[in-house]
């Protein structure tokens, strides 16, 4: 979501003010994955890119655009100011002009949906190739001639993602080396999500709608099975051992595939395609019911990485470290990752607060 990446504003919020922006007749419906502009919402856009950039900012025609997601909520044209477009600057809520994040969100929307309906940037790829000795060195970059749409909204200038420029430089140009520096580089481990990474994830695997996103991060988190560190989600233990428990035993039911392909069965039997009656009989006697009566009646064990002969389990439904005989629960701030030797002999002795680890760098 634009907003969480760009804004820093988390999906619960981003919903909360733009439910105040809808309320207030400055959007429109708010809980729609479409992406394509009514009529109505066409014209303004178009006559808002005229008289802020002119008619060289439009392409001839309007510009449509179609969701990828075969179960895209479309019945709801995609957000947009509402009207005749407000301007950011002097739009208002109940009277006063908007500020702070409310102003922000709005921006955002304002200037997306104006730029949906503006021209295509249009550039130039360049390469330059550096000779020294018998040594070439390259950059390639862009030089872009005409900004279009980007003059607006960017996602490459948003993310910090954009191309470099690279100066025209005829061939034969002397260059002199002002500085030279090498860089080892490796492959660092995939980022942990962050609330806006998973609902992007969400949305490429098609499991949920904007209706169902944020309620699924909040159930994540009131339940305990992640914790939001840094903008990060980090796994907490109750988070494995309860995803141990439903991929050993319901496999089928907790695949993206399986939420997807239910999402398109429930569209069917809201379209009359399909007998609700009988989708219902097959989901219980020829899924769940055989998956549950085959179900392990035992809580999940996990080892601990690293630390010898200790395990974790659920016990009265807390995550408990079962080492050396003795049974002791796991204070709610030990993640996984911080479950070392140290810590865990001082969990048995009784400890309940525990400094985080400091990481070395590299």
């Amino acid at each position: 979501m634009a907003s969480s990446t760009q804004l820093k504003i988390d999906p619960k919020e981003t919903m909360n003010l733009a439910q105040q922006l809808y309320e207030g007749g400055l959007i429109t419906y708010m809980r729609t994955d479409s992406v394509s502009l009514s009529d109505e919402g066409v014209q303004a856009a178009r006559a808002a890119v005229q008289a802020r950039y002119g008619s060289a900012a439009l392409p001839p025609s309007p510009r449509q655009h179609h969701s990828k997601a075969k179960n895209a909520q479309e019945a709801h044209e995609a957000i947009r100011p509402s009207g005749a477009f407000p301007d950011p600057a002097t739009a208002t809520l109940d009277g006063a002009p908007l500020s702070g994040p409310l102003l922000a969100l709005y921006d955002l929307i304002y200037r997306r949906t104006l730029a949906s309906q503006m021209t295509d940037m249009q550039g130039v790829k360049t390469a330059v190739y550096l000779g020294f000795d018998s040594d070439v060195f390259a950059a390639a970059g862009k030089v872009v001639t005409d900004a279009g749409f980007t003059v607006l909204y960017d996602d490459a200038r948003e993310t910090g993602d954009e191309p470099q420029l690279v100066p025209p430089l005829p061939v034969g140009t002397p260059c002199l080396v002002k500085e030279a520096a090498a860089e080892v580089r490796s492959t660092p481990a995939p980022p942990r999500f962050t609330l806006a990474s998973l609902v992007k994830a969400l949305e490429s695997s098609e499991v949920g709608r904007p209706s169902t996103y944020v309620p699924t991060l909040d159930t994540l988190q009131e339940r305990g099975y992640v914790t939001v560190i840094k903008r990060q989600l980090v796994v907490t233990w109750r988070g494995l051992l309860v995803s141990q428990y439903l991929t050993e035993n319901f496999s089928l039911f907790t695949s993206a595939q399986f939420t997807a392909l239910m999402e398109t069965e429930l569209d069917q039997i809201a379209s009359g395609n399909v007998q609700y009656a009988a989708y219902l009989d097959h989901f219980w006697r020829g899924q769940l019911e055989p998956a549950v009566a085959r179900a392990s009646t035992q809580p999940p064990v996990l080892p601990v990485p690293g630390v010898a002969g200790a395990s974790v389990r659920l016990i009265d439904g807390q995550p408990t470290l079962i080492m050396g005989g003795l049974e002791r629960p796991i204070p709610e701030q030990v993640m996984p990752e911080d479950l070392t030797v140290d810590v865990a002999q001082g969990i048995l002795s009784g400890q309940t607060t525990f400094k985080k680890p400091v990481k070395k760098k590299k």
